[in-house]
């Protein structure tokens, strides 16, 4: 069968949000996806990437990650969370770290 491409969840910071980051997900590019972003939004900065994790169904592996991180979301908004950067990072790897092997595309 066909190789399904690869996929990436991110951490992306602003300069004009502090204490805060956005971990979501996309099947394209991370860059291409945080200027749609910064495009997009309301704030005054762009949101930079900091970090991208290439993994297999990144929709499941962010959705584990939101869920796993719902203690320190910013309200009600799915993607911020209170984290510095690499606290994120941290989370990423852990929790991703199964989404990496193809295998996981079986299951």
């Amino acid at each position: 069968g066909t190789l399904k491409p690869i996929e990436y969840v991110y951490v992306l910071v602003n300069e004009s949000i502090h204490g805060m980051v956005k971990i979501g997900m996309t099947t394209r590019g991370v860059d291409r996806r945080a200027k749609e972003i910064s495009g997009a939004t309301g704030v005054p900065t762009p949101w930079e990437v900091k970090f991208s994790f290439k993994c297999y169904k990144s929709y499941e592996l962010e959705q584990e990650i939101h869920e796993y991180l719902s203690a320190v979301r910013v309200s009600e908004n799915r993607e911020m969370f209170r984290l510095t950067p690499n606290q994120a990072m941290e989370v990423v790897k852990k929790l991703g770290e199964k989404y990496t092997n193809p295998s996981i595309l079986l299951g």
